[in-house]
């Protein structure tokens, strides 16, 4: 907040701060609590509201995405509704997202909604396609996400290298805290795992006995632990992940697909699909991208 204040005399347009938490520590012309500013609308009639809806036109700024900064500066990029609603639209069905009337998807929000990846899967696609988003607690990625994603059991869920990096450093701590027998077991079952899911990725699509044996003793329970037991699409962005954490998971039967976006380009730019992905080293001889749109 103190930083919005020391740039607000450089902003002639800004209408109103409002502070999502908390209470305000002073008194200022037009910031408000989130609940003040909630209470505003309650004094608008429905039919201005009408008039400011129809008087929006498909190529007018819709909102305002951040870049991270790591350049400068963090840039503000301007998306029109069109721009929205159109990549919303042909994402979701790249990524096979059901409507609502067939079975709700269900997200967890927890990374910033200034940012591209955060906006468009937390609010414009599930907005197109009827899903729900939970909100995490601010703690998040200091611990909380863990208890959330069990509480709420996404359908989807999207999550920054950092993410899957401290999930796989936690279960590693966690198994070796286990007997010898379930680590013997988990080891098979991963090992299992990994060469099942390679083959797919090739290509073929063989399930041998073993691979059964090890979902039921180990894949379940992992992604019942994780929260992740009705995840069909784990995805990974917004900065290079390790091709360890990327077999590691794929051996537990979690495949994370990757994808590559801008805050230009709307987010989504190229996608992995279940019957289209690739791990491997990122040297520019052998990147292989599949387009989404």
């Amino acid at each position: 907040m103190y930083y919005m204040f020391q740039f607000q005399d450089q902003l002639p347009h800004l209408k109103a701060i409002v502070q999502y938490k908390d209470e305000l520590k002073e008194k200022r012309p037009n910031l408000y609590t989130w609940a003040e500013f909630m209470q505003l609308g309650k004094d608008v009639p429905d039919a201005e509201l009408d008039k400011i809806i129809s008087s929006q036109k498909p190529n007018q700024c819709c909102t305002l995405i951040y870049t991270s900064g790591t350049t400068g500066q963090p840039k503000g990029v301007m998306l029109s509704h069109d721009n929205i609603t159109w990549t919303a639209t042909a994402a979701g069905k790249t990524v096979r997202l059901r409507e609502a009337t067939d079975q709700q998807e269900t997200v967890v929000s927890y990374l910033p909604l200034s940012h591209i990846a955060a906006q468009m899967i937390d609010i414009w696609l599930t907005m197109k396609y009827g899903g729900a988003t939970y909100f995490a607690q601010p703690d998040a990625l200091k611990g909380s996400l863990a208890n959330t994603l069990r509480e709420v059991r996404p359908t989807a869920f999207m999550g920054v290298p950092r993410v899957w990096e401290k999930m796989q450093e936690k279960m590693k701590a966690v198994g070796a805290k286990s007997s010898t027998i379930k680590r013997k077991v988990a080891t098979w079952a991963k090992g299992v795992g990994l060469e099942t899911n390679l083959k797919r990725m090739s290509g073929a699509s063989p399930q041998p006995m073993k691979y059964h044996v090890a979902k039921k003793l180990v894949f379940k329970k992992v992604r019942k632990a994780l929260g992740l037991d009705r995840c069909s699409k784990c995805y990974t962005g917004a900065a290079p992940i390790t091709k360890d954490t990327l077999e590691f998971f794929l051996s537990l039967n979690i495949p994370v697909y990757e994808l590559y976006g801008m805050s230009e380009s709307s987010g989504p730019h190229t996608i992995s699909l279940p019957d289209a992905f690739r791990i491997m080293r990122y040297d520019i001889k052998s990147v292989h991208t599949f387009s989404a749109f």
